[in-house]
């Protein structure tokens, strides 16, 4: 019902998008592309992928606009695959663990904290030296 939901929203969105469109449009693209390729498309190949599948899909002005999915987590599996996203789930699995283990809530709140963040923002290096 969901990825109903979202292709309908995508299909029927047309120009112009406000910030919290581009980001679901972006968002479900982005798990598309994860979709259809499993292994990832590699580190060097998500603009060009997303823009390619943006214009498919009709969204040109977006496609333009060379965003990325502003998803941490979705960047990630776009570029490495399902395993290279489990991969880096790992150390946040790991800490939730040893949190429970020795009944740490500090450890689980900056844990959270920072799974959170990574789920909005994505950090990258050309941004900090534009």
């Amino acid at each position: 019902m969901f990825f109903y939901a979202a292709k309908l929203f995508i299909s029927n969105k047309k120009f112009p998008y406000s910030g919290s469109e581009k980001r679901l449009i972006m968002w479900t693209v982005s798990f598309n592309i994860m979709k259809k390729y499993p292994n990832g498309v590699g580190t060097g190949n998500v603009e060009e992928e997303l823009v390619s599948s943006l214009n498919n899909l009709g969204h040109v002005e977006l496609a333009d606009e060379k965003l990325n999915p502003h998803n941490q987590f979705l960047q990630t599996g776009v570029e490495l695959g399902w395993l290279g996203l489990f991969v880096s789930l790992i150390p946040f699995l790991i800490d939730v663990y040893y949190s429970k283990k020795y009944n740490n809530q500090l450890i689980l709140l900056l844990v959270s904290l920072l799974f959170f963040n990574m789920l909005f923002i994505i950090f990258q290096i050309n941004q900090v030296i534009d």
